[in-house]
Parts: structure tokens; sequence; C-alpha cells
């Protein structure tokens, strides 16, 4: 039987540019979160992207690039998983890091369970709670922070402040433009006791405007009182 081309060939220098490597089985194991995503989307409008070009391009692509440059264990949160991105690619990505997935809805949290149990992801949890409840008995816990579209970055680095421990990082995903604006969110990070690690420009295949993606670091007490 002849293999079935994959839809991610055509971004083997794309990945190979942002150092992502993936194993033969982390491939397959992309394809099939895909796969699945696709056929709910059609009944639970969990994106709004339809194609699997399309989820790739806009969602997938800089997930990996996220997961590449984070740690490969300790406790991730992610807040508001929605569909599952950056969080499935991550822990497809970095299979020793145990996360823990904030999504109040339903039906997105119904899909992130299924997803774990299709691809055997241990040490995945799915909680529909909200960060609010999570925050208050899981101060200064977690090594890693990341969140996709649900808050502005300054309140996120405001949160990720009080929940991260020493040395931790959070993750941003931030538009085009960010260097006009990045000595604000370097202002709020210092207010919250992180600082700029890491600043990542890119442009996705096919897509004209570029993005950035930022990962600051706690650094202990806060720098400044707010």
């Amino acid at each position: 039987m002849i293999a079935r081309p994959s839809p991610l060939d055509r971004y083997k220098s794309f990945f190979e540019q942002y150092s992502v490597r993936l194993s033969a089985s982390q491939y397959n194991q992309i394809h099939r979160y895909l796969d699945e995503l696709l056929q709910w989307n059609k009944a639970f409008n969990l994106t709004g992207l339809y194609s699997m070009d399309e989820v790739i391009r806009h969602l997938l692509l800089d997930s990996l690039i996220c997961a590449a440059n984070l740690p490969k264990s300790g406790m991730l949160l992610d807040v508001g998983s929605g569909a599952g991105f950056p969080a499935i690619p991550v822990k497809i990505y970095s299979p020793g890091l145990h996360m823990y997935l904030l999504e109040p809805n339903r039906k997105k949290a119904n899909f992130l369970k299924h997803m774990k149990r299709v691809l055997s992801l241990r040490g995945l949890e799915v909680s529909r709670h909200r960060l609010e409840e999570r925050q208050v008995s899981n101060g200064g816990m977690y090594d890693v922070i990341t969140a996709r579209g649900v808050m502005g970055p300054a309140d996120l680095l405001r949160v990720a402040g009080r929940l991260l421990r020493d040395r931790g990082v959070v993750a941003l995903f931030l538009g085009k433009d960010t260097n006009k604006i990045m000595s604000v969110f370097e202002g709020r990070a210092k207010e919250a006791g992180l600082r700029l690690r890491q600043q990542l420009e890119y442009t996705l295949p096919g897509l004209k405007t570029s993005r950035t993606l930022c990962f600051f670091e706690r650094v202990g007490k806060r720098l400044l009182t707010s």
C-alpha cells in the first residue's frame, strides 16, 4: 500500500528553520488530532477554521514553535484551551510535561477529554474551572503557563507573576507590530516579577502578516510594587 502524503510534509523546511523536531509517532498523533478536530468541528464549531491547511497554518505551526522553546518537563497550565491550541501540540511534542487544561465551555472540554483518550495522553487533566478559581489555591506551582486569544497579554503577565514558580515561563502569542508596544509589555512584566527571556518573530507560510512569540521568565520577588 502506498502511504498517503502527509499535509505536514510541505512544512518540513519551516520546522527545520525553527528547530521543531518531530518523530514519526508524533507526526501520526498530530494527524489523528487534526482529523478528529475537523470531524468534531462539523457539529460543534470548535474553531472558525474548517480545512486542514487552515488549521495547520493558523493554529498548529506556531503552537509547535512554542513547544520547541518550552521546558520538556514540569507542570504546565493552559488557560482557555478551546480546541487544544497550543496545549495538545505541546503535549505531543513534550510528553514529559504534566498539563492542566482550563476550558469552561462544556463542548470544548469534552473534545479535549476525547483527545486525551484517543491519543493516550498521560499526565493531562482537563478542568471546566475558570482561571479565577484555579489561582486561589494553586499560587506559585506552575513551571509553564500558556494561553491563546483568551485574555490580554498584560493581564496574562499579571496572573503569571502569581502562578509561576521561580524560573517558570509564560508564553505570549502576539500579533503584528509588536515592537512598537514591547516596552509596555516589559514594564508590565517587571511589575509582575517577570523578565523577557526570548522573543521570536516569524511569518507563517502563506500568510503575509508577521507574528511574535515572547517568553517571559519569573525571577522571584516582584521588582516593582503595584
